[in-house]
């Protein structure tokens, strides 16, 4: 074998089992004027959203944590006990539905057809009232037990953001209620090795996602009016899936994420790393938790970790136990 073929065959093995490469991530840097942040664009000034009780506007609803106020669920369940409504959908996703005013909306995939789209349902009826298509064709590699629509939807009361993962490249995109596109954004390339799953969350004049992938993926904040990349960080190269949450700490607001052999706190206003500390894993899934003014994480795959962090960014406690949820 000469040094030329050596050469190609370890850039080979260094990409991850003959994954080409995709584009690396340019970080946009964003700065705090005095009345905007501003990075490759102005973040437009919107109000903050407003939902009511009954909503359920993002990834594990709306304080990102799983708990629901009002009523109590029923607890059990027949082919019509507790039933009010059944819908058949198209297409195939684990995206969690989510609930905004009088609609239902959720992210599906026809992998036959190769469409990624996002549907409205209505929420007293199960009613189908409107399928938007967004992306068509190029899907890309993943793990059988995954899909092509796994994120879950996150709405500021007025737009839904739906992310998929095409021609490994992140695309998110923004519809209006009625399923109108008003805007779609590629945000960064993305080596699948089990495909994509993190979910986008709503913070002030921003939609923050993140797409950590083997090549090196980014955390990013796009302005909810337009789509425009206000900020965007590189992160660690290693296979994750967990979506990053906003939580209060130490009297500020902070994006945390676990993956990639660590845990990270960012600022959500610039993508401004506040810490970082070693943590969990290469693959976690599940969001971070947080106890008072510690954050939790867990994961995952290859190792098993769970740790509380403090505000400031020191480790707490660490155990060898892992949970790949919540």
């Amino acid at each position: 074998m000469t040094v030329r073929s050596t050469s190609a065959l370890l850039l080979v093995l260094a990409l991850g089992c003959g994954r080409p490469p995709v584009p690396q991530v340019v970080e946009i840097q964003a700065s705090v004027g005095n009345d905007a942040v501003t990075g490759s664009g102005i973040a437009s000034n919107l109000p903050a959203p407003v939902f009511s009780s009954t909503d359920w506007p993002a990834w594990r609803g709306p304080g990102h944590d799983g708990i629901a106020v009002g009523p109590a669920a029923p607890l059990e369940w027949s082919e019509t006990k507790n039933v009010v409504w059944k819908l058949k959908l198209p297409g195939r996703g684990h995206s969690s539905p989510i609930i905004v005013g009088d609609g239902v909306f959720v992210e599906t995939a026809d992998e036959s057809a190769q469409v990624q789209s996002v549907l409205g349902i209505d929420r007293h009826t199960g009613k189908g009232l409107w399928q938007t298509n967004i992306l068509q064709g190029n899907f890309d590699t993943a793990h059988h037990q995954n899909s092509q629509a796994s994120s879950t939807l996150a709405s500021d009361g007025e737009r839904l953001f739906a992310t998929f993962l095409n021609d490994r490249r992140i695309y998110c995109s923004a519809l209006s209620l009625a399923g109108e596109e008003l805007w779609r954004q590629e945000v960064g390339g993305f080596s699948s090795r089990h495909g994509y799953s993190a979910s986008p969350v709503v913070y002030q004049g921003l939609v923050i996602l993140a797409a950590d992938h083997e090549q090196g993926g980014f955390i990013a904040g796009l302005d909810r009016a337009t789509g425009n990349i206000i900020w965007r960080r590189k992160r660690p190269a290693g296979g994750s899936y967990a979506s990053p949450r906003v939580v209060p700490l130490g009297g500020k607001d902070q994006v945390v994420i676990c993956g990639c052999g660590r845990v990270m706190s960012y600022d959500p206003l610039t993508g401004v790393e506040y810490w970082s500390v070693p943590g969990t894993t290469e693959a976690t899934v599940g969001s971070p938790v947080v106890s008072g003014d510690h954050v939790i994480v867990s994961g995952g795959y290859p190792g098993a970790e769970t740790l509380a962090v403090d505000a400031g960014g020191k480790v707490v406690w660490r155990n060898k136990e892992k949970c790949y949820v919540p």
